[in-house]
């Protein structure tokens, strides 16, 4: 089963690749081609709303909602004003049934990954390719200038060059800033509002382009997931180390206090292993010592 939690409403995928959604519903975010709040979990019938396909994945922010199918298709619903949805039109009142994404749109590959702002969206596909639509206020559509792609209302490439020309594996969406991960050569990258210090490159700079992290400041470690919040970000690594930076407020960088970090902050997870160094010397393998 799998979760997407939006601004008052939920998104539920269970393990039969049914859709179900409950909560606000002013905007259609929930896809039951209404207006209608709901307080118990609704049926999506995948035959209704998604061509017979089972929806293997779901994201959502704000007042809209997004999945992703068995055929590697994206389908869309909800609020539309600032064309997040990608569907090349934008309704005020929202658009209340899903929508699907023509395969065109992303260079006919098929999506892998969804992550929703608040008011736009990022599909990653199998070729490792990063698409995003369409609000770019603060350069969250990662196109190097915050002046184009506004309410274009349809998908736009970023620039393999962004990424060094490595393919990209994962995406995460905060509110209004962005993270990647390229596998290959264990990088980091983050763009968009940086105004928490959620971007974690030392500065409160806002980026319309990603920023490479460097590996250092996850301890060298290879990476295994990202997650954006509203305005902070965590990074988990391969051995359990949990690292976070951006508003401190509440206590939810897990950090014992309330402060904003513009850098990677080390949350907890196993501790570097210090004999490293001694068993490279003698030629064992690494912590098999006295790590």
């Amino acid at each position: 089963m799998t979760l997407a939690l939006g601004s008052g409403f939920t998104l539920v995928v269970t393990e039969d690749g049914d859709t179900y959604s409950l909560g606000r519903n002013e905007f259609g975010q929930l896809g039951l081609g209404n207006t209608i709040t709901q307080n118990s979990p609704v049926f999506i019938s995948r035959h209704d709303s998604f061509n017979s396909k089972r929806v293997l994945m779901v994201a959502a922010d704000n007042k809209f909602g997004s999945c992703i199918t068995d055929n590697g298709s994206v389908w869309t619903w909800g609020h539309n004003l600032y064309g997040q949805l990608g569907v090349h039109t934008y309704d005020m009142a929202g658009l209340f049934d899903p929508q699907q994404i023509s395969p065109r749109e992303f260079g006919r590959s098929r999506a892998a990954m969804l992550a929703c702002g608040n008011d736009f969206t990022l599909v990653l596909t199998d070729a490792g390719h990063v698409w995003s639509s369409d609000s770019n206020s603060f350069g969250m559509l990662g196109h190097n200038d915050v002046a184009i792609c506004r309410k274009k209302h349809t998908f736009e490439r970023m620039d393999q060059v962004c990424f060094s020309d490595f393919a990209v594996t994962m995406v995460a969406a905060g509110a209004s800033h962005c993270i990647a991960n390229t596998h290959s050569n264990n990088a980091v990258w983050t763009w968009g509002l940086n105004d928490s210090g959620q971007l974690g490159d030392g500065t409160n700079n806002n980026m319309d382009a990603p920023f490479l992290i460097p590996n250092a400041a996850f301890e060298n470690g290879a990476v295994a997931s990202i997650h954006a919040g509203h305005d902070y970000s965590m990074v988990v690594t391969e051995a359990g180390g949990l690292f976070s930076c951006g508003n401190g407020k509440c206590g939810i960088l897990g950090l014992g206090n309330e402060l904003s970090y513009s850098t990677f902050q080390r949350v907890g997870g196993p501790p570097p292993c210090s004999a490293r160094a001694a068993c490279v010397r003698l030629r064992v393998a690494p912590c098999t010592l006295l790590c």
